[in-house]
């Protein structure tokens, strides 16, 4: 039984062979039982291809989980659900189907089957958005011209049955094209068969819902879960930031411009409440992870990211062996943000990928080009455990070497152990030494501040171990930690790696160590080499590197 209505099984079928639409039959466990001709037509599986699988089958991998669970709970809850959802078809080609779900009952009440019934638009919506001055090219969404037709029409009604607008707007500064199109599809998906979307300008999307659309409250729930999914740029996954502002009226209670007005007003409200302006100060404690991480895209925009640069001595001689360069950032209103917070960031919303760029190609423009190209000085760069293991991210670095001039045997990669192996560790380890293969000089950094220390350099092949900061408090007063400090170092010796002495801050903790004897030894610290700015006009560091 469909509603009210009973049918004999065989006239049922015949019925559905000869429908214009593609038709597909689940159990309710979502196993496909039948498909008609029309089925096989738009999407190229047969009934043999499919039967005994289920319909994910035509996941195009760009609808995100939610609304799948979404339109789950729907269906399994007895409800009839209708939207527009993007399709792969069997030849990997993408498709759009207006889609109808609908559970079936049995004599007895008992649900027992759903039935999907889909057309193909794709078509219908490129010649549209082709033809008409009606559509945004880039989307194929309708655009402000066909949003105002359709309000219009909406009015000439005049039943007073609801009529809503939906204003939603992302301020991503990175990847706007990109955005745009995906929200245009979640934004179709989640506004469902009763809801039009329309691109208003380049960050700017309206939704209207009729009286067979959801309602505004219950759009505004079920949109932040769909909207808010990451989205592919390049290498990166971009969290969308979005403001949602709504107005609802009766037909003929209201003009074309007052409902416009009110959704625009409600709009600017939404971005009152959260948007970064320049005339309030901020505490840090009080911005959350996703605001920071809008403020850090532009930051990487306007460059105020910058670097420092920390000279590593040669105990032997004295003369600066290499540069550690410190990525800084002074925020306009929260300041000083710190290197962990900001990887923390950029590594909950895909951003790892653009920061290691954005510190390379800062290293190669703004290094004096003397420095760069006749100094034996070698340059070190900080990578974390997902960083180093990006085959891509690491073949990109080292693309941007190459086409500076640059040898690659003067950089150092230094990885920092203090976080779990995005990989298992056989992959790491290959990972490793496949990095020191291309002719860089592998790091580990801060070694004695993690908990897998030990496990880390008996597995992974390094050049350079350098010893946390933490092995050297009180080292003066603490034959403990003296007892610590000699057994690490003489392990990594002994494992044939050069170590690197961090944290020097005092002239007994230089004393310390030259009296330990030990050759081959370089240091870092406060004591020997404050950091400075990386920049042309940097004196300091000018003369470090010309005292060698």
């Amino acid at each position: 039984m469909v509603g009210d209505i009973q049918l004999d099984e065989a006239l049922w079928q015949r019925l559905i062979e000869l429908s214009g639409a593609a038709v597909l039959l689940t159990d309710v466990d979502g196993t496909i039982q039948f498909v008609n001709q029309r089925f096989t037509e738009v999407s190229g599986y047969s009934s043999e291809d499919v039967i005994g699988k289920t319909p994910s089958l035509l996941n195009s991998g760009r609808t995100p989980p939610a609304l799948h669970k979404q339109i789950w709970a729907r269906i399994r809850d007895g409800k009839i659900w209708r939207g527009r959802i993007l399709n792969r078809n069997k030849a990997g080609g993408l498709y759009w189907a207006m889609q109808s779900i609908a559970p079936i009952h049995n004599a007895q009440g008992r649900m027992t089957r759903f039935l999907s019934v889909s057309d193909n638009i794709s078509e219908w919506l490129n010649r549209d958005s082709n033809q008409h001055g009606f559509y945004d090219s880039e989307t194929g969404v309708g655009n402000h011209h066909l949003l105002e037709l359709d309000i219009a029409a909406e009015l000439q009604r005049k039943d007073f049955s609801p009529c809503e607008l939906v204003l939603v707007e992302f301020t991503n500064k990175v990847g706007g094209k990109v955005i745009a199109k995906v929200l245009a599809e979640r934004l179709s998906l989640v506004a469902g068969n009763g809801g039009s979307i329309y691109r208003l300008s380049k960050r700017r999307f309206a939704v209207l819902l009729t009286q067979s659309a959801r309602s505004i409250r219950e759009f505004s729930l079920q949109a932040p879960s769909v909207l808010n999914e990451s989205v592919t740029l390049g290498f990166d996954q971009i969290i969308p930031r979005l403001f949602i502002g709504a107005a609802h009226g009766l037909n003929g209670s209201f003009s074309k411009d007052e409902l416009l007005a009110r959704a625009e007003e409600s709009l600017e409200e939404a971005k009152g409440r959260t948007t970064i302006g320049n005339l309030f100060s901020r505490d840090q404690s009080d911005v959350g992870d996703e605001e920071l991480f809008e403020d850090l895209c532009a930051g990487l925009d306007n460059n105020q990211l910058h670097l420092a640069a920390q000279s590593i001595v040669d105990q032997a001689s004295g003369r600066v062996a290499a540069i550690e360069f410190l990525l800084r950032w002074q925020h306009p209103q929260l300041g000083y943000i710190s290197p962990l917070r900001i990887i923390s960031v950029a590594e909950k919303y895909g951003y790892l990928y653009k920061i290691a760029i954005y510190v390379v190609e800062r290293i190669l423009t703004t290094m004096p080009k003397n420095v760069l190209h006749d100094s034996t000085t070698c340059l070190a760069i900080n990578f974390n455990l997902p960083q180093i293991t990006n085959r891509v991210l690491i073949n990109d670095v080292l693309q941007m070497i190459d086409g500076a001039g640059v040898e690659r045997s003067r950089f150092i990669f230094e990885v920092t152990e203090t976080e779990a192996l995005p990989v298992d560790a056989k992959d790491a380890a290959d990972i490793f030494q496949w990095v020191r293969d291309q002719g860089v000089i592998l790091a580990l950094d801060d070694f004695g501040a993690g908990y897998s220390t030990l496990d880390y350099l008996s597995q992974f092949q390094v050049d350079i171990v350098k010893l946390d900061r933490n092995l050297l408090m009180d080292i003066n007063q603490n034959e403990r930690r003296r007892m610590t400090f000699k057994a690490m170092l003489k392990l990594c010796q002994n494992l044939g790696a050069t170590v690197v002495v961090e944290g020097i801050e005092t002239k007994e903790q230089l004393e310390f160590i030259k009296q330990l004897g030990v050759t081959n030894l370089l240091l870092q610290g406060y004591y020997l080499f404050r950091p400075c700015d990386l920049s042309d006009d940097s004196v300091e560091m000018m003369e470090v590197l010309n005292a060698k």
